[in-house]
């Protein structure tokens, strides 16, 4: 090997490891946050970011398959939006959504399978469930996307989809631990009362802090403060003072 050749195998590795070590840092970002929404954003940011796109979106799919969502980077989200709708399940976005494999093409505009797709526009799944998929367009250096951006996108969807399912858990736990809050709380209805209810910071959520202004029949007002503790759902009303 030449000190030529040894040479760009060094600076190939260098460019190999400061790929890897982008990747690790862009997995540690999205899974650092629980809402759906922003975990989409923070994967579609960083999709364009590791291939240097300058033109990213991403599809949320529902239970049924259907488009619920569309997150972009790099275009004007509410325009789009308000000028086509959400990506239309046709062409190559049928085939996207069947073949569950990675797509490359070099014109988008000349492929006659793409109808469908906004202008200026790797699937994610998790034990057989698709999240969605991301579409990038448009290096900024002008190159066609390659084998190495391609395995690099498909190694982020792997880890972003488990990402999208946590927190989505994490919001039906919110909701199931809410239903139960309500369950503990009384009906207060009948009586003329300010209430106010914080519950527990950490989830499941379960008990927090009860305080009530109840005004009597004499024009007094009782104050009653304590805590919701969930001992028996039997008793939703159960209040520990």
């Amino acid at each position: 090997m030449t000190p030529e050749e040894l040479g760009a195998r060094v600076r190939q590795l260098a460019r190999g490891q400061c790929r890897l070590r982008r990747l690790l840092d862009a997995v540690v970002a999205i899974s650092a946050d629980m809402e759906p929404r922003a975990v989409l954003e923070h994967i579609v940011a960083a999709a364009a970011d590791l291939v240097g796109a300058r033109y990213g979106a991403l599809d949320g799919l529902g239970p049924e398959g259907d488009f619920v969502d569309l997150v972009t980077v790099g275009v004007d989200e509410e325009r789009m939006l308000a000028a086509e709708g959400l990506p239309q399940g046709h062409g190559l976005l049928i085939r996207l959504t069947t073949d569950r494999k990675p797509l490359r093409v070099d014109d988008i505009r000349a492929d006659p399978r793409a109808v469908g797709f906004p202008p200026c526009h790797p699937r994610m799944t998790v034990r057989d469930t698709v999240y969605g998929n991301v579409y990038l367009a448009d290096k900024t250096d002008g190159t066609p996307f390659t084998d190495d951006n391609e395995a690099i996108l498909t190694a982020l969807a792997s880890a972003a989809s488990l990402s999208v399912e946590k927190a989505r858990l994490h919001q039906d736990l919110k909701r199931v631990a809410m239903h139960l809050q309500l369950r503990m709380l009384p009906d207060l209805s009948p009586l003329r009362c300010e209430l106010r209810y914080e519950p527990a910071s950490e989830l499941p959520r379960l008990g927090g802090d009860w305080c009530d202004a109840v005004l009597l029949p004499d024009g007094g007002i009782s104050v009653v403060i304590g805590d919701v503790t969930l001992l028996d759902l039997s008793v939703p009303d159960h209040r520990a003072r």
